[in-house]
């Protein structure tokens, strides 16, 4: 399709040409130029199952990482958390990293064990720094500053190379389509004609899911565009999907064990159940990020994120 807009080699020659003429300009050298044009992050990677990054995105990205967290607030340590994954490279960042550290500012990777959804805000800050964000807080309430690689390679582009973020990376995936690819796609562009340019979909093509398989939500059409917040689009087959219907609560509790907020998911639905949203308050439902982990491990087949979702849009008003 024309409206697709994949990886090309002009457009990045032309950053390049904007970027050697800052240098020559500025008169400094490259990496002066981009440690002045930036201001300090803190890059979490994860990612949920059947999503995938191209391998050479971080291993292009990881100098310039650096580089950024350099021109940041004198005398503070800011690490760099990468999930041990063979897409994610943490050996090209630890590299980039060692290089980039001075002697009065430090630049560490710490790799994590891949553990859904650990790449969360709150939770990537607890397992690197131990430290926990109040609920209703934000990261700065304990010091932390967190942006993710997406962003970061955004900042760069826009401050650096004066791209606009107009495109996208992002998977599409399942056995519903038959080319799975990795593609750069412009914002506002139809899921329907990446799938025209994918060749179109298979027969056993079952539902259609915007985002990822824990936190996405199934649509109906494919006249929708893509957003800078689009991640993936999974088209799934029958054998990929579980539309066993749903019984009534056990009580087994495997949702209160894998909550990641330490939250009770089953009162939540039992209470939306009888028609009692409002009262959902008192067990955390608006500090739930809807990452799926409690309706995955459910034994009933509770479909407990979207009770958890009506439960806010009610409690709400």
């Amino acid at each position: 399709s024309a409206s697709l807009a994949l990886a090309t080699a002009a457009p990045e020659d032309e950053f390049e040409r904007r970027l050697q003429a800052a240098v020559e300009q500025e008169g400094l050298t490259t990496e002066e130029t981009l440690l002045q044009r930036f201001r300090y992050v803190f890059a979490p990677a994860n990612l949920p199952p059947q999503l995938q990054v191209p391998e050479p995105a971080p291993r292009k990205c990881a100098t310039s990482l650096v580089r950024s967290y350099r021109d940041s607030v004198d005398k503070i340590s800011r690490e760099v958390a990468d999930e041990i994954d063979a897409y994610l490279l943490p050996a090209a960042m630890t590299e980039a990293a060692k290089n980039g550290t001075t002697a009065d500012f430090t630049i560490s990777v710490q790799p994590l064990q891949v553990k859904y959804p650990q790449g969360s805000e709150k939770q990537l800050i607890q397992s690197i720094t131990g430290r926990k964000v109040p609920g209703f807080a934000l990261p700065s309430a304990v010091g932390v500053v967190v942006h993710n690689v997406s962003t970061t390679a955004a900042i760069y582009d826009a401050v650096v190379l004066e791209k606009p973020l107009y495109e996208k990376v992002m998977t599409i995936s399942g056995k519903g389509i038959k080319r799975p690819a990795n593609l750069r796609v412009k914002v506002g562009t139809k899921i329907s004609d990446i799938v025209e340019y994918l060749g179109g979909v298979t027969p056993g093509l079952s539902k259609i899911i915007m985002g990822g398989p824990m936190m996405g939500f199934a649509v109906s059409s494919l006249d929708i565009p893509v957003t800078k917040t689009t991640s993936s689009v999974l088209f799934l087959a029958e054998d990929e999907i579980d539309n066993t219907p749903h019984s009534q609560c056990i009580r087994c509790g495997w949702c209160l064990d894998v909550c990641p907020m330490g939250l009770e998911p089953k009162e939540i639905a039992i209470h939306v159940e009888a028609g009692r949203p409002e009262d959902t308050k008192q067990f955390g439902v608006f500090e739930c990020f809807e990452c799926g982990c409690c309706a995955y491990v459910c034994p009933a087949k509770r479909p407990l994120v979207q009770f958890i979702r009506l439960a806010k849009m009610k409690a709400a008003n």
